[in-house]
């Protein structure tokens, strides 16, 4: 019994000759969508994230807390860095 296998012949692939004005256009529309939809995305997460600071009773604005947190955070990284530091040196005094 043979058996016949079946190869789909293949062709050249088509050589690629740009988008068309019309295929442009569309695509800007559709970029232009998706610009402003996740916009808008960023617009109502920035919004609830500050109306939930806001009602949590701190009484301070969205921008000064964002401000304060990488203040600390700039803080804590400076300390960690000149703990290593300094540990280091007394690591290297021990040896």
């Amino acid at each position: 019994m043979e058996q016949e296998t079946v190869v789909k012949a293949v062709s050249e692939p088509r050589k690629w000759r740009g988008y068309t004005i019309d295929e442009l256009e569309q695509r800007r529309v559709v970029n232009q969508v998706k610009c402003d939809l996740v916009k808008e995305q960023f617009g109502l997460v920035y919004k609830s994230a500050q109306a939930s600071l806001m009602s949590g009773g701190s009484g301070m604005p969205f921008e000064e807390q964002i401000n304060k947190v990488v203040t600390y955070a700039t803080y804590g990284v400076q300390i960690y860095r000149y703990a290593k530091d300094i540990f280091g040196l007394f690591k290297s005094a021990s040896r």
